[in-house]
């Protein structure tokens, strides 16, 4: 006679299931299982590789900059914020994500340390998703969703920056496996720690909440087995995260609610967007781009292409597999780790069919762990279910061996995207980290080369904040455009520091040497040198780096602000683009004062080869006319840059 537990009755949520039953235990001490485990260390060796490797080519924009700047004025400046950046929807974020940063920053204000952190965080989610394979199926299972997500270049990406989506992943990974013990293993201690995790990725992006459901069984099982206290505990420790947004939200009464989202919002749209990003970015069906870079310029014969096609099917093949254990296996376990599998991939997929503002396959990277779990467990499928058939073995070495291609394409792709950039750089992608280290240290060189206290960041361009975070200790004064960027919008003044800024240029200037001018105007204004971009491609931002003084403050300025604007004009004569600066306060100038004005324009992506004309005049911002100098250089409205193409 037969007994069964509690633990086998299918569906009895009453009693968790064995967490023991394992194959990898069968499996230990064979030659088989030595090598998975050699495997194993493999991708782990691979995964730190490609998330740390080369750090001086991340992506550092605005983005990544107020996060380490709001972080920075924690530590530095006792600066405690109680909103986080703005979303892209224009609602401010929880300042959570920011809390994590501050002591990294206090540590080290170096964007590399930050972002390996990032990276590394990133690693340790690849290697759980590997355990949760291994632990929840199979050692063959968890060794393929490790190399599937250690290789996959959307995940290598978005490893390799500071941003709070970019966590979002390995915050899945320890969510569910909170989640496995908790339900499936009876640990109510993992289900109380799941809550307080799950508001966290809500806090770090709204999109994480789409795995909301998940929480409600979580809730739901957790009182069926008498645990209603530890559900009251595990939501008022997920609401203490909340405190200092909703002392934010109190304070401002709302207003940014009220606001609404950026732009107006978008009438409520139905189609397969969310559902094609998902598939997008765990297969990379028809997604080719990689934050701007088009992965088939990067390799030939469409080697590129090979993967998605290749990962689309097999997690096709992945979600049959789970469907197959939730609807056929006679261990509880098995059916509820595949059942959360595969919630975890389409909730949001079918949550956004209808969505009422655009969206990005950044918001989606939390399912990255559970497709490649679901690519893992489809290979395992079919291995155990062509065991015994003629030509299995065949069947799975195919799809072992298919795996290791697509794995070795993508390594390959992402070393390659990372050479491209060290010859320049992709307009979306915007300029990596060397060379905003670079124009930072050509900009204090100017600075410091004319006895200057001031650094004016002029432009809401894309490196603005970016150019401002690094340059901030090593100059008394940092001005930079406000954006549309909320609670953060603060001075750029780091007080009380010094040294000399450890930024090297390694190749050529990006600047031209600065030319002398001689061009006043009648209330003591003078303009004293310029220097422009030598080289841009077009799309990229042409920059023009004016230094200049206020001889002597007069009592009637000749308008109620200084402001200096820039124009560019193409070989033919032609203007292509005006841009004002910032607005200066006669109020805040002081006699005698050296400041160097940074002013960028962007170039059109359509925009021919050549050499353009860079202008540059004093505006009047009532009247938007040039204001007449009593004294003007001759070259002081033309400067030259050259666009080239790539």
């Amino acid at each position: 006679m037969t007994t069964t537990t509690a633990a086998d009755r299918a569906g009895d949520l009453d009693a968790p299931a064995n967490p023991n039953r394992s194959p990898a235990a069968r499996l230990k001490g064979s030659s088989a299982y030595r090598w998975y485990w050699v495997a194993a260390l493999a991708i782990v060796a691979l995964t730190v590789f490609l998330r740390l490797w080369r750090l001086d080519l991340v992506q550092f924009r605005d983005d990544q900059a107020a996060l380490l700047r709001m972080a920075e004025d924690m530590v530095r400046l006792g600066r405690i914020s109680l909103a986080g950046m703005t979303s892209s929807v224009g609602i401010p974020l929880a300042p959570s994500f920011e809390y994590l940063l501050a002591p990294i920053v206090a540590v080290s204000r170096d964007p590399r340390v930050a972002t390996g952190a990032i990276g590394l965080a990133n690693a340790a989610g690849v290697v759980g998703t590997l355990i949760l394979g291994w632990r929840w199926f199979s050692p063959l299972t968890g060794v393929v969703a490790g190399l599937v997500y250690a290789a996959n270049p959307w995940a290598v990406f978005y490893a390799r920056k500071v941003w709070s989506n970019d966590v979002l992943a390995p915050l899945a990974v320890l969510l569910m496996f909170c989640l496995d013990s908790a339900i499936v293993g009876g640990q109510v201690g993992w289900g109380v720690a799941a809550f307080p995790l799950f508001a966290l990725g809500v806090e770090w992006h709204p999109s994480f909440g789409l795995l909301a459901p998940l929480m409600v069984v979580l809730g739901a099982v957790l009182i069926r087995r008498g645990h209603l206290k530890h559900v009251a505990l595990g939501l008022g420790l997920g609401a203490v995260t909340t405190l200092p947004y909703l002392i934010y939200t109190f304070q401002t009464q709302g207003s940014y609610l009220r606001a609404g989202p950026a732009g107006g919002g978008w009438p409520p749209q139905i189609d397969g967007a969310g559902p094609g990003d998902v598939i997008g970015l765990i297969g990379g069906w028809r997604n080719w781009i990689v934050e701007g870079l088009d992965s088939n310029r990067l390799l030939p014969w469409r080697l590129a292409a090979v993967p998605g096609t290749i990962e689309t099917l097999l997690l096709a093949i992945g979600i049959a597999a789970g469907l197959m254990l939730v609807l056929r296996s006679r261990q509880v376990e098995d059916r509820l780790r595949a059942a959360g599998l595969l919630l975890w991939v389409l909730l949001p997929m079918l949550l956004t069919v209808v969505h009422p503002i655009p969206l990005y396959d950044y918001y989606f990277l939390f399912v990255l762990p559970a497709g490649a779990l679901l690519i893992g467990l489809g290979i395992q499928m079919l291995g155990d279910v062509s065991r015994s058939r003629r030509g299995g073995p065949v069947l799975v070495g195919s799809a072992l061996a298919a795996v290791v291609v697509v794995a070795s394409i993508q390594s390959v792709l992402v070393v390659r995207q990372l050479g491209y950039l060290t010859d320049g750089y992709v307009v979306t992608y915007g300029p990596p980290l060397a060379a905003a280290e670079q124009t930072t240290r050509e900009l204090l060189d100017l600075v410091n080369g004319s006895g200057g206290r001031e650094l004016s960041i002029e432009i809401d361009d894309v490196n603005d904040a970016a150019i401002g975070y690094l340059a901030r200790p090593y100059v008394p004064e940092v001005q930079v455009a406000p954006r549309r960027r909320g609670p953060w919008d603060v001075d750029f003044d780091l007080p009380n520091q010094s040294g000399s800024p450890p930024y090297v240029v390694t190749g050529a200037p990006q600047l031209s040497p600065p030319a002398p001018l001689d061009v006043s105007y009648a209330d003591g204004v003078r303009a004293l040198s310029a220097s422009t971009t030598r080289v841009a491609t077009p799309g990229e931002s042409v920059g023009l780096a004016l230094t200049w003084t206020l001889d002597q403050h007069s009592p009637q300025p000749l308008t109620n602000r200084l402001v200096w604007e820039m124009s560019v004009y193409d070989p033919s004569g032609h203007e292509i683009r005006r841009i004002a600066g910032l607005p200066h306060d006669w109020a805040e100038l002081a006699d005698g004062e050296v400041v160097v004005s940074w002013i960028t324009v962007a170039t059109p992506p359509e925009a021919a080869a050549g050499i353009y004309q860079v202008h540059v005049d004093r505006l009047d911002p009532v009247t938007r006319k040039p204001v007449p100098a009593s004294s003007t250089d001759a070259e002081f409205s033309s400067r030259t840059v050259e666009l080239r193409k790539n």
